[in-house]
Formats: C-alpha cells, structure tokens, sequence
C-alpha cells in the first residue's frame, strides 16, 4: 500500500503541467515620473534662457545696433535659434544616462524616443522664438520692451558740447528769461558752435523773435560776432525766394534788418563791384532786397 501511494503521488506530480512562473511588471515610481517631467522642463527652458542671457550681453555691451534694428533683431533672433539648439542637444546626450538609469525604468517619458524629438523642437526653436517676440513685443510695467531697454542701454549717449546743450535748453523752453540767459550764455562763449545755435534759434525758434526783450538780445549776441557772422547770415539770405519773402526763413521780425543796418548799402555795393556776371549779380541784389524786406 506505501509504495501504491508513492506511485501514485510521482505520477500526479508528473502528469501536473508546469506553471510558468511570470516576473512582475516594472512600474514606475511617482518620484521617477516627477524627476522625469522636471528634467524635461528644465531641457526645454535652459537652452533659450542661457542663449537670451548670452545675447543680451552681447547686444547690450557692443553697439550691435548701428548696422540698423531691422538687421539686429535678424541676427539676435537668428543666432537666438542657433544657441538654444545646440545647447538642447548638449543637454540631452548630457542626462542620456540619467534617463537610461534603473531609476528611470518604466518611466516612459524620459525613454520615448518621440518625446526626445518634441523636447528638442520645443527648447532648440519654439522656446527662443517665443522668448524673442516676447522681448520685442510685450511690454513691461513702464511702458517698454525688454528689447527697447536693451537698445537704449547698448547704444552710446549723445554728448552735446556746451554751446549744443545751452541751444537745447534755449530751443526747448517756452519760459522768456531761460531763453534771455541762454543768448546771453552763447554770446559769451564766442565759438563757432555758440554762433550756429544762435543762428539756429533765429531760423527756427518763433518764439523768441515774437518776444521784443528775447529778440533784441537775440539781435545784440549775433551782432556781438561781428564779421563772423556774416557768412551764416548771408547763407540765410541766399536761402530766401525774391518772389516770396519770408517763406523760406523763420524770422518775422526785423532782426536781420537791426544787425545790418549800417551794412546793407556796403554789402550792395560789395556785389555790384565783385560779381562780374550780370545774372547772378540781379540775382543776389534781388535776394538781397527780399532779405532787407524782411
């Protein structure tokens, strides 16, 4: 009976199929996945910070600008692309391996191979592109772009000489006695600077001729030059249309006539003496009576 029963028992242990015994499914862990999306985030972003930062610098230490902001802005976005590019595929084959470690296994985002596709278009193009129209285009809480500042900041101040600075403040106020004390400063100056503001105010600023005091002191500085002053005068006068007097000068008073009034019938005859051709000699007398008109 023992032996029957060991049989019998042999024969069920044989005659039992074998039961494949299966391994059970790598799943990935939540922090695996968290890493994987962060890692894929920061892939996308750095490439276009650092290539921005890169070229901000670049853009705001050298005056890239003077070849024009059309061409600039080309080059910028340009080279933006090019950076961010390269950085993108430097940083995938950099974690490559961190992506194809143990803790990475079963994570699929971090080993789809269309993922690593979509993650190099979005960092290498699309990113610096909207950094890019993002800089030039949306404005900042005082009324400025990025790139506007950056222009401003890379792009050398104007550095008016004395005479310039003292013609601005003359030109830009409307107040009679900052303009009295601006003639009077570049009446002191006696350069030529200093006359061409002069000359400038008496062509352009409308409001100091219409003020009796401002023009009569605008008269005694341009006068106070002398013969210096002739030769912008006279180029003033020659500026002047015979058949309509006054169109092509801002004077509207009699200023010009003040400064040259012991000089007008000298200056006639100047010309009549010297100018040997007859047409441009009743030409510059006419252009001289229309500036005497004035």
């Amino acid at each position: 009976m023992p032996s029957e029963t060991k049989e019998h028992g042999a024969e069920e242990i044989k005659s039992t199929p074998a039961q494949k015994i299966e391994a059970p499914k790598a799943r990935s862990k939540p922090t695996a996945v968290l890493a994987a999306l962060g890692l894929l985030l920061v892939e996308i972003i750095l490439p276009a910070t650092a290539a921005g930062a890169l070229l901000l610098w670049a853009f705001g230490s050298y005056n890239i600008w003077q070849i024009g902001k059309t061409n600039a802005l080309v080059i910028f976005a340009i080279v933006m692309v090019v950076i961010s590019l390269l950085l993108a595929v430097v940083l995938d084959s950099a974690t490559a391996s961190f992506r194809a470690s143990k803790k990475m296994r079963g994570v699929r985002l971090a080993r789809d191979p269309r993922t690593r596709i979509i993650k190099l278009a979005l960092g290498g193009l699309v990113f610096p592109l909207v950094v890019f129209f993002a800089a030039n285009y949306v404005p900042l809480a005082t009324h400025g772009t990025v790139m506007n500042y950056l222009i401003a900041a890379a792009t050398p101040p104007v550095r008016l000489t004395p005479p310039d600075e003292v013609g601005a403040i003359a030109m830009d106020t409307d107040n009679p006695s900052t303009k009295l004390l601006s003639i009077q400063v570049l009446q002191g100056f006696q350069s030529p600077e200093a006359l061409n503001q002069l000359i400038r105010m008496v062509n352009e600023d409308s409001g100091a001729l219409a003020d009796p005091g401002v023009s009569d002191a605008l008269s005694k500085a341009v006068a106070a030059y002398g013969v210096t002053a002739r030769d912008p005068l006279l180029a003033n006068f020659m500026s002047i249309d015979p058949k309509s007097p006054g169109a092509s000068t801002g004077v509207k008073t009699d200023l010009y006539d003040r400064y040259f009034l012991q000089s007008f019938d000298s200056l006639e005859t100047e010309i009549t003496n010297e100018t040997t051709d007859p047409a441009l000699r009743a030409a510059q007398l006419a252009q001289l009576q229309a500036a005497q008109a004035e």
